[in-house]
């Protein structure tokens, strides 16, 4: 998963030197602004990774202190 994260800040910095190229803007400005959609989506990245990961993921069926259908005993018997 940091492979994804890395790889989609590093388009992000990419964009950001394409528009820098088509734009004209000075090397200094593309630069800094590089960095920040660097720093930027990594670290947003990593947080909602983190906050998934935080999260337990909920189980299909609730557990109950006395599961009729696990045991296999019915009220009928």
């Amino acid at each position: 998963m940091q492979k994804f994260i890395h790889n989609v800040a590093l388009l992000a910095s990419f964009i950001v030197l394409s528009c820098g190229l088509w734009q004209d803007w000075g090397a200094g400005f593309t630069v800094k602004r590089m960095f920040i959609s660097y720093l930027g989506f990594f670290c947003c990245g990593s947080c909602l990774l983190l906050a998934f990961r935080a999260v337990p993921p909920e189980e299909s069926e609730p557990r109950a202190a006395n599961n009729i259908k696990a045991s296999g005993k019915g009220s009928r018997g």
